[in-house]
């Protein structure tokens, strides 16, 4: 698969689901609901897709007076990806609603992990 770089059109991205190289993480989330964004993932997700949460998979709570979601270690981080599967070798694409957790995951990712990952709302 070529590395995306840039948004992906639906049509593009729906050729690729399920090609070994593609690793797709749900990350919506609402912070005046937390489990909004759980909820819709399993009511409804792109086929393959992981879902991240951003008090459960994207902060690290043990670190105090750090704000509300302190960001966890790359080391901590990358170990949240490889038990998602996801490695260096995968195209990552984020399925989100432009909300801080979409934010995060995308500089989160392209920071410690996968080479070449986008956010985007589908």
């Amino acid at each position: 698969m070529a590395g995306w770089t840039t948004l992906v059109q639906a049509e593009t991205l729906s050729i690729a689901l399920g090609r070994a190289d593609l690793a797709i993480i749900d990350c919506r989330f609402s912070l005046v609901n937390p489990g909004a964004g759980e909820l819709a993932y399993q009511q409804g997700h792109l086929p393959g897709a992981v879902y991240a949460h951003l008090d459960r998979d994207l902060s690290d709570h043990r670190k105090r007076d750090q704000g509300r979601h302190p960001w966890p270690d790359a080391a901590d981080f990358t170990a949240k990806l490889g038990a998602w599967g996801i490695t260096p070798r995968h195209q990552v694409r984020l399925r989100c609603d432009h909300t801080v957790s979409g934010r995060r995951l995308t500089a989160s990712t392209s920071s410690h992990g996968p080479s070449s990952t986008h956010s985007q709302a589908m």
